[in-house]
């Protein structure tokens, strides 16, 4: 691997799992911000780094929430659910038996504030470490590796 594949990787740990401003991540990492902005579209790192914001928690709290309101509607029918209700009410059901039980989710979290630490500690070990967490909750998740 060369030396500008592994500030691209050191880059894309920054910017997905840190709170640096792109410019401050392209001088982290020795690179221009036009370069940076490269990546970022190519790689899809936005993506990645909005995925960072959606957490269990987060989810849970969204399927209560939702839960809450279908709850709502069908008592305000008078404790009669109609054909679209009763699913919704099933499929939120579904929704948050897996969120709580999943470790995927648990994994990602672990690993969020671990990045936080690293980012403080060795910083120069983030991107190895941000590609080693994506690959596993990837592989995890169905099997297979992608290169990011």
């Amino acid at each position: 691997m060369g030396k500008y594949d592994e500030k691209r990787k050191q880059a894309c740990g920054l910017y997905v799992k840190g709170t640096l401003t792109r410019k401050q991540v392209a001088e982290t990492v020795g690179v221009t911000e036009k370069t940076l902005r490269n990546w970022i579209d190519q790689y899809s790192w936005d993506n990645f780094k909005e995925a960072q914001t959606v957490t269990r928690q987060q989810l849970l709290l969204d399927a209560y929430t939702q839960l809450k309101a279908v709850n709502q509607k069908i008592a305000d029918m008078g404790n009669v659910p109609d054909k679209s209700l009763s699913d919704a009410k099933g499929t939120l059901r579904k929704e948050i038996e897996a969120l709580s039980d999943s470790p995927l989710h648990q994994y990602a979290e672990v690993f969020d504030e671990f990045t936080v630490w690293l980012i403080g500690q060795h910083p120069d070990k983030v991107a190895e470490i941000a590609q080693l967490q994506l690959i596993f909750l990837n592989e995890k998740q169905n099997g297979s590796s992608k290169d990011y």
